[in-house]
């Protein structure tokens, strides 16, 4: 290409601008450029200030060094030379369109300090601009370009915003701050700033305060030589610093003593002192509290001297009281022997018992089935219904008897305590129950149960206990439910006495039957005690069964609507 005088010199982009391939572009070759585009395109090219040229419908672009050296690293450069603007600032475009429109009907716009956000090396930010969009016009004076003037002043406007934030930190200290602050100035003591604990200590609101002279404001500290201390203080230029100072303030509508840490602190203008920075704290609670110890010192070496003589007294009963105490302890550790002794005798009765118990029951029900068997034409009526009880009342008594010896094994039998998954437990005992859920029309509806730490046959007589009664006292004129559910237990649910360990579950046993008034559920559990029909022994087991867990059972209900225990079994805690 040619020289035109026009793209001679202009550093770096005078040197991209005559090597760049412009025939390719709505602009065409440099030398046919209109002749108001080419002094434009010298003007920026020889400026140190940022300019910038969009030319033509398409808005081709050009810029000078100056502008070149805003955009950093930044990877537009030097793509977007020559290039339509829309596709080079994509990012930037909602923002400047409008500015670049103005100015292509003929206006002037721009501004100071304007958000443009950019994405700068793959990271969006918020940059801030000092723009001028000026119209261009082509040699037939019609707008055919936008001129761009601009600085950068993102940093600028981050310092303003930081040092507006730390100016509003500083205020919110001076406000919030557990001491009292006022700044007075030199001119006639006048407060200019205070905070709400200056006003709280001083019984004054702020607009009791701001704007008047400390002798106006507080005109009962003038006696007490605080505004001579002030003055010395602008006089010096030295600070002073006071520790629990009496001060006498009116508070309300008395006058009252309070005792003050105060620090007088010079303001500076240059080398002029201008005022006084006032620092205050409170420390009346402190004063009061050492005195009242020193009054109450001689009172307390006179309780210590009384004391000593008590002390002595004191130690010769406690020496005769654990004499005694120790004698206390032999007996009762023998008593605790006779009581182990007497438990274990009193299983070894149960057992003996009610094997001897069921042999003759045994001898009564045969002699029964024989009666039935074999002369039954032979007998009355009357004989036969007796013949039928004493059949009906051996079976209960043997019934009864095996529950006490259930009753009595649980918490005596000593198997290793193994993980037992719940689930599996519930599976086995609603089989063996089948054909009794089978005749009751009952539903069984079992949820995710946990494992937990016991014996199965334990647990077995815990769920079939609990089913079984559930069968049994279920309402005849509506399908049976039974509902079996677990979750983790909250504390504020546990019962009292549940301390040993960290964690339990809940798991609820719940059904529709015929339920009970509650104010009969803390004797279901105790052996021999019925609300229906039955031997009383099955809660009763239940419950010990749960003792056996480190558990405990609860019950609620309500009549005809159905009964839900719960049990609360210790969390299983894996070894692993």
């Amino acid at each position: 290409m040619a020289k035109l005088a026009f793209l001679e010199g202009g550093g770096e982009m005078g040197e991209l601008i005559r090597n760049f391939d412009w025939s390719k572009t709505r602009l065409g070759v440099p030398d046919q450029w209109p002749r108001s585009l080419q002094i434009m395109v010298r003007l920026i090219l020889h400026s140190r200030v940022p300019m910038f040229i969009l030319w033509s419908d398409d808005l081709i672009q050009l810029y000078n060094d100056a502008y070149r050296k805003l955009l950093g690293t930044d990877d537009r450069h030097p793509r977007i030379l020559g290039q339509k603007a829309e596709e080079s600032w994509p990012d930037a475009w909602e923002v400047i369109k409008p500015l670049i429109d103005k100015a292509m009907q003929g206006d002037s716009v721009g501004g100071e300090d304007m958000r443009v956000p950019l994405n700068r090396n793959g990271r969006w930010i918020d940059t801030y601009w000092s723009l001028d969009y000026s119209p261009l016009y082509d040699d037939a004076d019609r707008p055919a370009g936008v001129l761009l003037t601009c600085q950068e002043t993102t940093e600028t406007v981050q310092n303003r915003r930081k040092l507006l934030e730390t100016r509003n930190q500083a205020l919110a200290f001076f406000e919030q701050s557990p001491v009292g602050f006022a700044i007075l100035s030199r001119e006639g003591l006048t407060f200019q700033m205070v905070n709400s604990f200056y006003c709280r200590l001083v019984g004054r609101e702020p607009d009791q305060l701001v704007g008047k002279s400390l002798r106006s404001a507080l005109p009962e500290l003038a006696d007490q030589g605080f505004d001579q201390l002030l003055e010395k203080v602008m006089e010096t230029g030295s600070s002073h610093v006071s520790s629990e100072v009496p001060i006498q303030l009116l508070r309300g509508n008395r006058t009252e003593t309070l005792y003050v840490d105060v620090t007088y602190q010079p303001l500076r203008d240059d080398d002029r002192i201008t005022g006084v920075l006032v620092v205050v704290g409170d420390v009346t609670r402190q004063v009061e509290s050492r005195r009242k110890v020193q009054e109450s010192g001689a009172h307390f070496r006179a309780l210590s001297e009384q004391l000593d003589q008590l002390v002595q007294q004191r130690t010769e009963e406690l020496r005769i009281s654990n004499k005694e105490l120790a004698a206390s302890n032999y007996a009762l550790k023998l008593a605790n022997v006779d009581l182990v002794r007497t438990n274990e005798r009193l299983q070894s009765f149960v057992y003996v018992a009610s094997h001897d118990l069921q042999e003759p029951l045994r001898k009564i029900q045969a002699f029964g089935d024989v009666l039935q068997s074999q002369f039954q034409d032979n007998l009355s009526e009357g004989e036969r219904d007796m013949t039928g009880r004493i059949q009906k009342s051996a079976g209960r008594m043997q019934q009864l008897i095996k529950d006490l010896l259930t009753y009595s094994q649980v918490g005596v039998q000593r198997n290793a305590d193994k993980p037992i998954p719940l689930n599996q437990i519930v599976e086995d005992v609603v089989s063996d129950l089948e054909v009794l859920i089978r005749e009751s029309s009952a539903r069984v509806e079992v949820g995710s149960l946990p494992t937990v730490l016991g014996t199965a046959s334990r647990l077995r007589q815990l769920i079939q206990n609990l089913l079984s009664n559930a069968i049994k006292f279920r309402q005849p004129e509506r399908p049976l439910l039974i509902r079996i559910n677990a979750r983790p237990a909250i504390p504020e649910e546990l019962p009292g006495d549940l301390t040993r360990h960290e964690a339990y579950w809940l798991i609820t046993v719940s059904d529709n039957g015929i339920g009970f008034d509650e104010k009969y559920k803390n004797r279901i559990f105790q052996p021999f005690q019925r609300l229906h029909h039955g031997t009383g022994i099955g809660l009763a087991i239940c419950h010990r069964v749960m003792e056996t867990l480190d558990g405990a059972i609860e019950v609620s209900s309500r009549p005809d609507e159905g009964t839900t225990f719960r049990l609360f079994v210790p969390v299983y805690q894996s070894a692993e």
